[in-house]
């Protein structure tokens, strides 16, 4: 009976260990005091092509290593507007990796509610917000304790140009 229960457990354990993943390597968020920029990527209802997804994500790795530079922490947040969840998902994962995901209820979506204002629903879409908050993750419970935007880049073409004058030029050979 003990090896029975013995042997259940183990399969039970590797069962469990098929079944929870161990996080993305990129996932950025952390539960700590201190300071953090939080880069918002809000998407339309249409999947961004490869020049949007491209520019979207090399914007996160400039301002990550720029969170770096600075002592903050960083993490990303993908929102989209679409009301299919599954089409929501398919346009984040172009512009990954980000550490959360809200997709659905098109303009209702809790993302969408919290990180564009009435004013800036009119604004063209896609766009990157980027928030730098204060944080106390303890003692218990966690606190954003001041949160202001520090940059908000509405449209697809601005957010191509903004990246690029944000780069570096490249060196000819």
């Amino acid at each position: 009976m003990a090896i029975l229960t013995t042997m259940t457990l183990v399969v039970v354990w590797i069962i469990a260990a098929r079944l929870i993943k161990t996080p993305s390597p990129h996932v950025d968020t952390v539960l700590e005091n201190g300071e953090h920029l939080v880069a918002v990527l809000i998407l339309g209802s249409e999947t961004p092509d490869e020049q949007l997804s491209a520019s979207m994500r090399a914007a996160v790795v400039a301002m990550r290593a720029k969170a770096a530079k600075s002592g903050a922490f960083f993490s990303t947040i993908g929102i989209s507007a679409d009301f299919d969840v599954s089409r929501g998902l398919e346009s984040i994962r172009r512009v990954d990796p980000v550490d959360e995901k809200i997709v659905g209820r098109g303009w209702l979506n809790s993302g969408l509610q919290a990180y564009v204002s009435e004013r800036e629903a009119h604004q063209s879409m896609p766009q990157i917000v980027l928030f730098r908050d204060s944080v106390r993750a303890s003692p218990a419970p966690l606190r954003v304790l001041k949160s202001y935007e520090v940059v908000r880049v509405s449209g697809r073409d601005e957010i191509i140009r903004w990246v690029r004058a944000q780069q570096p030029p490249r060196r000819s050979r």
